[in-house]
């Protein structure tokens, strides 16, 4: 069962899913769930315990709904699609194939193991919605956890904190923040300024990474990301390697 100790430790530790270590890290709002199933919800609490980073695939593998990304026939997954279409394009130099992109899903995203990214989540607990409706953790008898206000009004600051303190010390190669609702947030994260590069989509360079901000994907067209990448490329290839697939 989820307790409220459990609860605590991953409000406390939990980042996200693979290497803290890897060059390439995609940071985003929150993970999201396909199921409000609260046994889907234990396993997923479960797996996670007690790590700051988790394996995407090994650690996971009692969760089907989760696993389906990575067994046959590996459907892409909307948001994850987004976010390595953009990076495979800035690193390649190139539009990457439908392959390519399932091929980094299936075998390197979050894998702890490679130590090639990061999936990096500024809030810890899983939800299926951004309503106070669908507001899972209100009876665990945790600080700040009655409502999703006073749980972003308890912790969001605490941790856009700890993440820029994180990423000072571990200085990936590339860091992109996806999501427009929390630009806020990633410019306090990243500690230095922004600037617009396109419409929605922001870029900065300190002496050891580049940050890119982009919107979720919803309603924005894969050719903005493309030429996004294409402006930032000269800037930021100093600083990234291409991924190593195995």
């Amino acid at each position: 069962m989820i307790t409220s100790d459990l609860v605590q430790r991953r409000l406390n530790i939990f980042w996200g899913y693979g290497s803290l270590d890897a060059p390439t890290w995609f940071v985003g709002m929150e993970e999201g769930l396909t199921s409000i199933d609260i046994s889907e919800l234990e396993i997923r609490f479960q797996a996670t315990d007690g790590k700051i980073m988790a394996d995407i695939r090994n650690d996971m593998t009692a969760l089907s709904s989760h696993m389906k990304w990575f067994r046959p026939p590996f459907p892409l997954q909307y948001t994850w699609r987004y976010i390595i279409n953009f990076y495979l394009c800035l690193v390649n130099d190139r539009r990457p194939s439908t392959e390519e992109v399932r091929e980094y899903q299936r075998g390197v995203l979050g894998n702890l193991k490679l130590q090639q990214s990061a999936v990096i989540e500024l809030m810890p607990l899983p939800s299926n919605t951004a309503d106070e409706s669908g507001w899972l953790y209100a009876d665990y008898n945790v600080v700040g956890l009655r409502t999703r206000r006073e749980y972003m009004n308890t912790y969001k600051s605490r941790r856009v904190i700890r993440l820029h303190q994180i990423i000072e010390q571990h200085r990936p190669q590339l860091a992109i923040f996806y999501s427009m609702s929390y630009l806020e947030e990633w410019r306090q994260v990243i500690g230095i300024p922004l600037r617009v590069v396109t419409q929605q989509m922001y870029f900065a360079q300190s002496d050891t990474t580049s940050f890119c901000v982009i919107p979720q994907p919803r309603g924005v067209p894969y050719s903005r990301l493309y030429e996004f990448a294409d402006l930032i490329r000269p800037q930021c290839h100093r600083t990234i390697d291409p991924p190593r697939l195995s």
